[in-house]
């Protein structure tokens, strides 16, 4: 009886813990001073990008990157160097829908985001870990934070795409290889615009389920 008593002592804690670290993420709520949720209008520097990632992306992930489509508007900060510490990161892209910041995704290099994995992993506790096989047929590796509000994901490639056909430059073959190999893509999602762009939130959701039950 002590033991068990004691083990749920332990696995509250634990839960506790974990819920304590993911409310950083939630009350964070964006990257740098862009924040989820807000409106276009509040970023005037920001340059109309149009790139929105798909399944020809080596980290395109199903689960994670599959409502992406060009109701999403996406933007970029020109000549943004954006660093974490020291850790160099790409030009963040920002997606918006009806207006208002949805999600925020970038890339690192490998050496790049392992450091930025464990710096998570120390802000937020142990991600959950999911894998799953790309349109490209590489198994990628997602590391995922759930909050109230906010999910954080990086998705790992470790064997990034080679084309099986042969370009030619100048008569000479050309080597598509990536020169920078295996990336990191973060991505921080709003959870109540992700709703929304699936048709509302859980209570408008579950308000129209109602009246369709009703219906029937």
């Amino acid at each position: 009886m002590r033991f068990i008593i004691l083990f749920s002592i332990v696995l509250m804690s634990i839960v506790n813990v974990y819920g304590q670290n993911l409310s950083k993420l939630d009350e964070k709520n964006g990257f740098k001073n862009f924040k989820l949720g807000s409106l276009k209008s509040n970023y005037p520097n920001l340059v109309y990008y149009g790139f929105i990632l798909s399944e020809l992306d080596d980290n395109y992930s199903k689960e994670y990157d599959g409502y992406l489509d060009h109701s999403l508007k996406s933007y970029v900060k020109r000549n943004d160097d954006v660093k974490i510490g020291d850790i160099e990161i790409s030009e963040p892209t920002y997606y918006f829908f009806n207006n208002k910041l949805l999600r925020i995704d970038f890339t690192l290099l490998n050496s790049n985001g392992k450091e930025l994995l464990k710096l998570y992993t120390s802000l937020y506790g142990s991600p959950v870990v999911k894998k799953e096989r790309n349109s490209l047929g590489a198994e990628i590796t997602n590391y995922v934070w759930k909050g109230k509000r906010v999910n954080l994901i990086m998705t790992y490639c470790g064997k990034p795409f080679k084309s099986n056909t042969i370009y030619y430059k100048n008569g000479s073959p050309v080597d598509d290889t990536p020169k920078d190999g295996p990336k990191y893509t973060v991505r921080y999602v709003s959870l109540e615009g992700l709703a929304q762009k699936s048709g509302g939130t859980s209570a408008d959701r579950a308000k129209l389920n109602q009246q369709r039950a009703n219906d029937l």
